[in-house]
């Protein structure tokens, strides 16, 4: 049953993606060079300063928010079947700017502090404590299981952080093997789109937009 859901999601992922190729095309490529853009501008200005390149990097971070965040509402809408303007996602853009940010803060820190646990139970030469790293190491793949239902829950609820990851450790808690199996198989898409980049470039970004928000459409119904 859990298999056919899975295909059911996975089929319907790509199918939106193939019907809708042109626009997810340039979407995808917005998302790309906008969260890139400092990255791309320090490369071709050759610029080599430890300063610029650590600030680069925290505007990667301040961007992948609401850059995802307008691809997230991009996808939510199309398997709505609802209609898509430039105006809206600069909208969206500017509307869920703070939120988006605040979210991707509170999952990192979360996820850092997972990681400092972990690496000081593994390295800890107390055996007792050794075997508590197999529980910091379950909870970050929870905690990575959560975070797909993150951005679908932001862009279609009116809620505060908090509330938000609340609910999404409710989800993962209802829905464990789902959450799992999608997670699988967005990692499996993550590692080959970053190794061979273009599909990183092309359309990564819309399709994890798409498996996580038909995932979350398949749960609300099955709580409904």
């Amino acid at each position: 049953m859990i298999l056919k859901t899975v295909t059911s999601i996975i089929l319907s992922t790509f199918r939106t993606g193939y019907e809708n190729i042109g626009f997810l095309f340039l979407l995808n490529l917005g998302w790309f060079f906008l969260v890139f853009s400092p990255m791309f501008i320090a490369s071709l200005l050759q610029i080599e300063n430890a300063v610029f390149l650590a600030l680069s990097l925290v505007v990667v971070f301040i961007l992948f928010g609401p850059a995802s965040a307008v691809v997230q509402s991009s996808t939510h809408r199309l398997i709505a079947k609802e209609d898509i303007s430039f105006a809206e996602l600069k909208q969206t853009f500017f509307r869920i700017f703070k939120r988006s940010i605040l979210l991707v803060s509170a999952y990192s820190l979360i996820f850092l502090i997972l990681v400092v646990n972990l690496l000081f139970s593994y390295n800890n030469p107390i055996a007792f404590v050794r075997v508590f790293s197999g529980l910091w190491l379950y909870l970050v793949i929870f905690l990575f299981m959560m975070i797909q239902y993150a951005f679908p829950l932001l862009v279609s609820r009116d809620w505060g952080v908090i509330a938000i990851v609340k609910q999404t450790a409710t989800l993962v808690l209802d829905n464990v093997l789902l959450s799992l199996l999608i997670l699988v198989f967005n990692v499996i898409l993550t590692m080959i789109s970053f190794i061979l980049v273009i599909p990183l470039v092309l359309v990564w970004a819309i399709l994890i937009g798409l498996i996580q928000n038909y995932t979350l459409l398949h749960v609300v119904k099955r709580f409904n």
